[in-house]
């Protein structure tokens, strides 16, 4: 069986950033830092988090609970 890997498009991505409150600025230069669209959340991790972006973070900024 193959593994199921989870990608997101960069404009996805981007949109989910901006709705958290993200400044464009800050996705912009994140966004550039991702080679890959669609991208490899898994492979992509220590990416955002070196940008303090978490999915623990990101439903916070959104107001979401666990």
């Amino acid at each position: 069986m193959a593994e199921q890997r989870f990608t997101m498009s960069k404009a996805k991505i981007a949109n989910a950033l901006r709705l958290a409150g993200y400044a464009d600025d800050a996705v912009g230069a994140l966004l550039t830092e991702l080679p890959d669209d669609p991208v490899d959340l898994e492979a992509a991790a220590p990416t955002l988090a070196r940008h303090g972006i978490t999915r623990e973070r990101l439903m916070d900024r959104r107001g979401g609970s666990p």
